[in-house]
């Protein structure tokens, strides 16, 4: 993955809205021995953590109602 804790801040943040990115970061500093904000990184992965179940929940809601109105679970 790019190491996107050494990016700029602005990189930085939008970086921390993909998946998974903001827990690696702070996980590859800890076990690294860098210094890190870790409120910062904190944050980000709860938000982040957050956001992707509510993206998941919606996504899975609406295959769901799409697969009961053309009943095609018959096919899976």
């Amino acid at each position: 993955m790019t190491q996107f804790e050494n990016a700029p801040v602005l990189i930085k943040n939008i970086a921390n809205l993909l998946p998974l990115v903001p827990m690696i970061s702070w996980m590859r500093m800890a076990i690294n021995g860098i210094h890190y904000n870790a409120a910062y990184y904190l944050i980000f992965s709860i938000a982040n953590a957050i956001v992707w179940v509510i993206v998941g929940i919606v996504v899975f809601n609406k295959v769901g109602k799409n697969i009961k109105q053309n009943g095609t679970l018959s096919f899976f």
